[in-house]
């Protein structure tokens, strides 16, 4: 078979990428090695990762950056595509194109990012603020004693999923 476009890579800009150009009636081939980062990935959506202003901080890259010689008009052209496909599959995405945001980590840690997917719309929280955490039982990648380190008011259940991996559960 002959293809018009090969995109590199199955992560969440390869296959968006290549849903966006076989709509446009093009044969597209996906080019990858390994599990796609999809399976590992927040999902979050970064934009321009410092400050809480995308738009400034895209104007403050080289003009060398991908982001600059694209623009921030075919920018946020896409990132609304992106939102519209999702939401089509009913994952909707919170957050603006415009702004950052922090979240919380599975470390405790905040992170800068733009748009979330709808399960994460309140992982915004202050540090003065106490939650509770549903933890796995065995489970090999969350550690909530990094959450509970430092948010001293925060409560733990574990729940046995019967699972040692998130891939599992």
């Amino acid at each position: 078979m002959k293809y018009d476009i090969a995109i590199i890579g199955s992560g969440m800009s390869g296959l968006m990428a290549s849903i966006y150009l076989a709509e446009k009636g093009l044969n597209v081939a996906i080019v990858s090695k390994g599990d796609p980062i999809c399976s590992v990935s927040s999902g979050c959506i970064d934009i321009a990762g410092t400050g809480s202003d995308t738009g400034a901080a895209i104007d403050g890259l080289p003009k060398e950056h991908p982001y600059q010689k694209i623009g921030k008009a075919d920018i946020t052209s896409s990132l609304q595509y992106f939102k519209d496909q999702m939401s089509n599959y009913g994952f909707e995405y919170k957050g603006r194109i415009d702004r950052n945001r922090s979240i919380l980590t599975p470390i405790g840690k905040k992170r800068i990012t733009a748009l979330v997917p709808f399960t994460m719309e309140n992982a915004e929280i202050a540090e003065s603020e106490a939650f509770h955490i549903i933890s796995f039982k065995d489970i090999k990648d969350f550690f909530p004693g990094y959450l509970t380190g430092r948010f001293p008011d925060t409560q733990v259940s574990i729940y046995d999923a019967g699972s040692h991996t998130t891939l599992g559960i």
